[in-house]
């Protein structure tokens, strides 16, 4: 036996009716058994359950196909390296910029 608890156009299966809050109860659709299949739990007009799968179930990855997405995201890692570095010498010109601003202001060589 399940417990179907509508939400929308879809439903919560529970297996176990005691673990349903009390003002969920007078909601419950009780089934003998679930429909064979995957996916999301709907029911047609007519007040048959079904299973929305949807789209089809991604395919495995190859070996091919994993080693050009990991190249992918090392480049993509790399290039944000080099922008952070980019970023970083930029603010320490900045500061080398400033610190000479200020020693001229003091007279001082002292950078």
């Amino acid at each position: 036996m399940v417990y179907l608890y509508p939400t929308g156009d879809t439903f919560i299966i529970y297996s176990d009716k005691n673990s349903l809050p009390k003002d969920m109860l007078i909601n419950v659709i009780e089934l003998d058994e679930l429909p064979q299949g995957y996916g999301i739990l709907k029911r047609n007009s007519n007040g048959e359950f079904y299973y929305d799968s949807g789209e089809p179930l991604p395919t495995e990855e190859t070996v091919e196909d994993k080693l050009a997405r990991m190249e992918r995201q090392m480049e993509a890692q790399q290039q944000h390296s080099l922008t952070i570095l980019d970023v970083n010498l930029t603010l320490y010109e900045e500061v080398l910029t400033l610190r000479e601003e200020i020693a001229a202001l003091k007279g001082t060589d002292n950078v």
